[in-house]
């Protein structure tokens, strides 16, 4: 699953509606855009139509989700005898990603998400319940109503991705290298990371192995390894009375000034106050 893009995913939604079988005359059963301002992915809850993006022709149905990436051409034709009905979310976004304490924006207003144009959903109640979830949340207007409907957007996107990521066989393995060696790291924090050893593990060259591990977890080896040392620490202060000097050595530090100045780095408070919490 491309955690990559997940991690960093910031969106900005823009609106929530639904279309029901009233739009459709102003149309002339036909809602062409010949260029879209933002992205939008929407969920068809009845009738049949086509979709043409980008060139592109899809049928649409009841039980189909469609993403349509901002700067796309699109025209969605319908019948009066079956019109679709469907409901849509309208969004913008870019990526945040941390470095230590500090945030650094990126601006990723058009760029589309990897995310296939038309997906066929098995749980299409579950993802109506979303979708009219949101809807509702959105029209109420109620207080934090932005905030909430960004939590639902982002775990409808995962399911997507999920789904996604669940069909294809090729990434079923990749998917399945990626974790066992993730335990392996898990049983093997005290010890010095060798990126090339452990692409050996695996049967792939050290650059190949990097890609595939960002793919999946959204941060290189070093990144990720990193990341488990320092929630292992943070395990190991809360929850014993090791001492600073013997906890980064657990965890794969030999020089404590350093681990403590790299746990200040990412945590932004010593591991002397994070005890203390």
């Amino acid at each position: 699953m491309n955690y990559d893009v997940l991690e960093a995913f910031q969106p900005i939604l823009i609106n929530i509606r639904e279309r029901d079988e009233t739009i459709w005359p102003k149309y002339n059963y036909d809602l062409l855009r010949e260029c879209t301002e933002v992205h939008s992915l929407a969920f068809i809850f009845g009738g049949e139509g086509s979709l043409e993006l980008n060139g592109a022709r899809y049928a649409l149905r009841k039980g189909v989700l469609f993403y349509v990436p901002a700067k796309s051409r699109m025209r969605i034709t319908t019948e009066s005898t079956k019109p679709l009905l469907y409901y849509s979310i309208l969004f913008q976004y870019g990526q945040l990603r941390w470095e230590g304490t500090s945030g650094v924006w990126k601006e990723t207003t058009f760029t589309p998400l990897p995310l296939n144009s038309v997906v066929h959903v098995e749980e299409s109640l579950e993802v109506l319940e979303i979708y009219q979830r949101l809807t509702g949340i959105w029209n109420g207007n109620k207080p934090g109503y932005h905030w909430h409907c960004r939590m639902e957007f982002m775990q409808l996107l995962h399911r997507i991705m999920r789904w996604m990521h669940e069909d294809s066989q090729e990434t079923k393995h990749s998917a399945a290298l990626v974790e066992s060696i993730i335990v392996y790291l898990k049983d093997h924090l005290s010890e010095p990371f060798d990126r090339a050893a452990v692409a050996a593990r695996l049967a792939l060259s050290p650059g190949y192995f990097s890609v595939l591990f960002k793919q999946y977890t959204g941060f290189t080896p070093v990144e990720y390894v990193m990341r488990l040392r320092m929630d292992r620490a943070k395990q190991l202060l809360m929850n014993s009375d090791m001492p600073v000097r013997r906890i980064a050595e657990e965890v794969g530090y030999t020089d404590p000034l350093y681990f403590t100045r790299l746990f200040t780095r990412e945590t932004g408070i010593s591991p002397r106050e994070f005890r203390r919490l």
